[in-house]
């Protein structure tokens, strides 16, 4: 493979004069390089700019001195001269011509001409939205039980918090106290009420917008005076008169004085008071169905109430919502408890969540318990006449709208708010929104509808606003939202009184069958009573012949 051969040597000549024509001399080359940081100057003003508001006022002048522009009569014959006068039909005359050019000149080019009419037509679909405008966070990493709105102006927020631990922790602690907050400061709130316990329901006096009562959880009522300094309860009620246990619900209800209320506990203990004498309840009924249709009074298998909801355009009815996932509908002007309770309504599995009227519609109310929320027809108690989807979470709480009739709002466990406008859309809601990772555990919208303050588990108030379309109401609102509920209704009623008739048919062929047996077997006993006789009476002439064989 491999040879041996002689060794080779090449020489190549150095020619400069070729090298120089076809190679060239490099130049220099310069590169900058920068091994500081970058660093940039930039001037912000942080003074605060003072603002002021200024008015101005527009009113008609060019009058004379003797014409007294509120005098109309003066005013109409000042005009008809001036109208009369020479200079004034000259200068009329030469606004008018310059009036007719540009009127000339547009009607001379076509406003309304369509230049694409192979376009296609694009749907509008009306948009909705929901931005959270604040957050007033507690810092104690308390679940808020409660928020309210104030009365009056200007515009507050009241909410109690809910402590995981201690339950009866009669201390007082960051969570047994009452934040009223700023909905324009959130950074802290302007006043903490203190309290001698957790508190778990508030509400404002109707008739002193800056007091509110508050439910304990050692079952007392308490009230508070904003305008007191040392921001303690100024009323609190006698605790061996009170609830024996925490007080679920508490609401106001019409009375002359505007000052009569009721709240309802765990124990299943519905209490009425008034605030001129709140030592001790001035009537109590303890909630326990069955044994009150019996006339039995059983305190130990009263049904915990959760929910309490009233409604003035009904002043002798509310809404009661148990821990065993039933509505009650009570009349109040009854004094006997087996006719207070007027119609029973099994809502869900669960502990009812939150119940509510329709202001507009009031004989239908809004119920929310597991993972659903219902709409029932008061004078229909079989079955809703409406309801949502089955959430994958449960459903902590839900309100309708003051404003608009057919808007309701829902508060999930995994921390999405929805929107829900059944005129709009029946299967799904119109908006859901991601506030928070934890719980959200209640929701109340202010007076106006625009406005939505939403407690979570940790103590957060997120201040929600939704848009117009979802807060306002036009005329075609009611209407178009009574005819949902009127079909609704005829259909669940079309759909019971069917599902009854088969119902019965099916008890009737049951009972048919049942007497058709009886009749076989009556049939089947006759005849072997008929076949035991014939064997008797031939084993009895057997019998005889052989007797007479035998003489």
């Amino acid at each position: 493979m491999f040879e041996d051969y002689d060794s080779l040597v090449i020489s190549i000549p150095n020619r400069k004069g070729i090298y120089k024509k076809v190679y060239k001399k490099a130049g220099s080359v310069e590169i900058g390089v920068q091994n500081s940081f970058d660093i940039s100057e930039s001037v912000a003003t942080t003074d605060n700019p003072t603002f002021s508001h200024v008015g101005i006022n527009h009113v008609e002048g060019g009058w004379p001195r003797d014409i007294c522009r509120f005098n109309e009569e003066q005013t109409i014959r000042y005009c008809k001269k001036q109208e009369n006068d020479y200079r004034y039909l000259v200068q009329m005359k030469t606004m008018i011509k310059t009036c007719e050019h540009a009127i000339f000149q547009n009607n001379s080019i076509n406003l309304y001409e369509t230049y694409f009419d192979d376009l296609e037509t694009i749907n509008l679909k009306e948009g909705y939205s929901l931005k959270v405008l604040n957050t007033y966070r507690n810092g104690t990493k308390h679940g808020v039980k409660k928020i309210v709105w104030t009365l009056d102006e200007p515009t507050y927020l009241a909410c109690c918090y809910n402590g995981n631990q201690n339950y009866y922790d009669y201390l007082i602690d960051e969570k047994n106290v009452i934040n009223i907050w700023d909905i324009e400061c959130p950074g802290e709130p302007i006043i903490k009420l203190n309290s001698l316990a957790q508190t778990h329901c508030l509400e404002y006096n109707p008739k002193h917008p800056k007091c509110l009562i508050s439910g304990l959880v050692t079952g007392q009522i308490a009230e508070w005076d904003v305008r007191v300094n040392n921001h303690s309860p100024i009323l609190l009620s006698k605790r061996e008169n009170s609830h024996s246990d925490c007080v679920n619900a508490i609401t106001f209800y019409c009375s002359k004085t505007n000052m009569e209320f009721f709240s309802g506990s765990a124990a299943g203990e519905i209490f009425w008071w008034d605030l001129r004498n709140i030592s001790k309840p001035m009537e109590s009924l303890i909630f326990n169905p069955n044994a009150i249709k019996n006339g039995i009074r059983n305190d130990e298998k009263a049904f915990g109430i959760n929910v309490l909801d009233y409604e003035s355009t009904f002043p002798n009815k509310y809404l009661v919502g148990t821990d065993a996932g039933t509505v009650y509908i009570c009349n109040q002007k009854f004094k006997n408890p087996t006719d207070r309770i007027h119609a029973e309504l099994q809502c869900c599995q669960g502990p009812i969540s939150a119940v509510q009227r329709n202001s507009f519609f009031p004989k239908h109310f809004l119920s929310v318990g597991d993972w659903q929320a219902k709409i029932w027809y008061e004078e229909f108690k079989d079955s809703p006449i409406f309801w949502t989807k089955k959430y994958e979470s449960e459903l902590m709480h839900g309100c309708w709208n003051p404003i608009r009739c057919s808007c309701f709002y829902l508060c999930r466990m995994d921390g999405w708010f929805d929107v829900w406008d059944i005129t709009h859309n029946c299967q799904q809601s119109a908006i859901s929104s991601k506030l928070s990772d934890y719980p959200l555990l209640t929701c109340t919208p202010d007076k106006e509808g625009k406005l939505i303050a939403i407690g979570s588990h940790n103590g957060d108030i997120h201040l929600v606003e939704v848009s117009e379309n979802l807060s306002s109401s036009t005329a075609y609102d009611r209407p178009k939202m009574n005819f949902v509920l009127e079909h609704e209704t005829r259909r669940e009623k079309l759909l019971y009184n069917k599902q009854r008739e088969s119902n019965l048919k099916e008890k009737e062929r049951e009972q048919n069958r049942i007497h058709l047996g009886l009749l076989n077997c009556e049939e089947v006993e006759m005849n072997l009573s008929n076949e035991l006789v014939q064997e008797a009476e031939m084993n009895f002439h057997q019998l005889i012949g052989q007797l007479k064989q035998y003489n």
